[in-house]
């Protein structure tokens, strides 16, 4: 179970923070690079530990410890971590620093960027939303910490059947327990939803500057990139999901009923061609073929009779579930090679639209019928457009927001957090290579 009041403003920066409680006190690890007087233990929480230092107006870009360490002790208490620095949760709790400082660096330059731009501002209808939202999460919040008690630490010497008022009651007790002990508040959280809103605006806004002739260029150039995979390489185009935005001219789509040989004449017929005795295998696959030839008259027949298609597909075809999952059939493309070649050579023997023939694989004998011509669908491909427009969008918020971050240079008390300073990396490597 994961808290549902998440802290998420970018995909590269989300803070995700599982349920949890832990009865004891952490252990916060002190820093041995510190002086003694910078252990963790005894940090101001006003100490400021990252700051813009380029730029205008950066009171509203500074991060206090207080900021940082409630939003840490959540997530200790949360997966019960007692110590951090224990060797089997060290490097996990480090990474889990890097990624709360940068991200609540990030969600203040989002703030500060989206007031700037005027897309900060909350209206009534939207408040009422996000309350909603915000107490419909709530509920299931403590709804499952009051199924779940004993996991969370809580004591009690009655065996019986709890009411939905004791499991509310004991799972709010509970949720404001990991609160209290995270110096973390219902306001943060209800801040964090807000946020997150302010930071889907500012996205919007800066979507502007993405037109939909992007998209369409992107999906053209990718249209492009299809035709030459089809040409080189048409196995791989096949696998592709490229058959989303181009089908090349020719390309049929096939239904079929299979009526399936036995597993075991399947494996029969697979071990000969492993035994490279071709010649073997395919009079075995005759032989068991005949042998259906009086279902496949039976199928027919009833195909003649005007019967539901599908109905004869759940009763007769040993692929009943692919053909359930593709009704509009399979895509076939000239000089394919995804399947049989008895299949793929049969799907385009077939003169029209509506005709029917049959073959014969390794797997069974195929009734096989050309249900249309194929085409990329229009609309799926204005959705696979719009799809990519959303997309180009986000890329572009993304860039902006850490181009941003980047501009404002941020110092951060590596040190006092206990996290690996990126330059010292860099030095590394710049030494490692001389």
């Amino acid at each position: 179970m994961k808290l549902k009041f998440g802290k998420i403003f970018m995909s590269a920066a989300a803070l995700l923070i599982a349920a949890g409680i832990c009865g004891c006190s952490v252990k916060f690890g002190t820093n041995p690079k510190a002086d003694s007087s910078d252990s963790v233990d005894s940090v101001d929480l006003n100490k400021i530990v990252a700051q813009a230092t380029t730029g205008d107006n950066l009171d509203d870009l500074s991060v206090t410890y207080g900021e940082f360490e409630r939003e840490y002790l959540y997530y200790l208490k949360s997966g019960r971590i007692e110590d951090d620095t224990a060797a089997s949760v060290a490097d996990t709790c480090k990474q889990r620093r890097e990624t709360i400082i940068n991200n609540i660096i990030i969600e203040k330059v989002i703030l500060k960027k989206a007031h700037e731009m005027n897309v900060d501002t909350i209206t009534e209808d939207e408040q009422k939303e996000l309350d909603e939202q915000f107490e419909e999460n709530y509920k299931q919040q403590i709804k499952y910490i009051g199924e779940n008690a004993a996991a969370y630490g809580y004591e009690s010497d009655s065996s019986e059947s709890r009411t939905e008022e004791e499991i509310e009651e004991i799972g709010k007790e509970l949720f404001s327990k990991i609160l209290e002990e995270s110096n973390m508040t219902l306001d943060i959280l209800k801040q964090w939803s807000k946020s997150a809103l302010i930071g889907q605006k500012l996205m919007k806004e800066l979507g502007k500057e993405i037109s939909l002739s992007e998209a369409e260029k992107a999906v053209n150039e990718s249209i492009e990139s299809a035709k030459e995979l089809y040409k080189s390489d048409v196995a791989s185009f096949e696998r592709s999901n490229y058959t989303k935005i181009y089908i090349p001219e020719g390309s049929r789509m096939i239904k079929h009923i299979l009526l399936g040989f036995s597993d075991d004449d399947m494996k029969q017929i697979q071990a000969l061609r492993m035994d490279g005795k071709d010649g073997e295998a395919d009079t075995y696959r005759a032989q068991k073929a005949a042998e259906l030839a009086d279902k496949v008259a039976e199928v027919e027949k009833k195909l003649d009779n005007g019967e539901d298609f599908m109905k004869l597909v759940s009763e007769y075809s040993a692929d009943a579930d692919g053909t359930a999952a593709n009704p509009d059939g399979y895509l076939a493309v000239p000089d394919g090679k995804a399947y049989m070649a008895e299949f793929q050579k049969t799907a385009f023997e077939i003169e029209e639209v509506g005709g029917r023939k049959n073959c014969v694989t390794d797997y069974g004998v195929h009734i096989m019928v050309y249900a249309s011509e194929a085409k990329v669908n229009p609309d799926d491909l204005s959705a696979i457009t719009d799809s990519v427009l959303e997309q180009l969008r986000q890329n572009h918020y993304y860039q902006r927001v850490y181009e941003w971050k980047d501009e404002y240079k941020f110092q951060i008390g590596y040190d006092l957090l206990r996290i690996d300073n990126p330059e010292d990396s860099d030095s590394s490597s710049d030494s490692s290579s001389n």
